[in-house]
């Protein structure tokens, strides 16, 4: 019974999920494109993709303190240590093909 009811919930999400990729596909496509192009997108890259977020929230958020730059317990100017770099050679497997689903449009 409750696998059916999780089954349900998953399915439904999927749908909503396939429907808003569906309706939203050019910032999907040009999401993808900056992707492809910086390889890491900062906050001020998705604001001028995705435009600013439709909601709103009342007191402070962690994007609002990141809006502000952290000033945090050592306060302004003060300075920080250098931190160790640790590199991991390790290295990163090979996704195989067809282990990430296509959407058919």
């Amino acid at each position: 019974m409750i696998d059916e009811e999780v089954r349900l919930l998953v399915a439904d999400a999927y749908k909503r999920t396939v429907a808003l990729v569906r309706k939203e596909k050019a910032k999907v496509s040009a999401l993808a494109l900056g992707l492809l192009d910086k390889e890491v997108l900062q906050r001020h890259d998705l604001v001028q993709i995705l435009g600013q977020r439709p909601w709103k929230y009342e007191g402070q958020q962690n994007i609002d303190i990141l809006d502000q730059g952290f000033k945090g317990e050592l306060g302004e100017g003060a300075e920080v240590e250098d931190a160790e770099i640790v590199s991991d050679d390790s290295e990163v497997p090979e996704i195989p093909a067809g282990a990430i689903p296509s959407v058919a449009s």
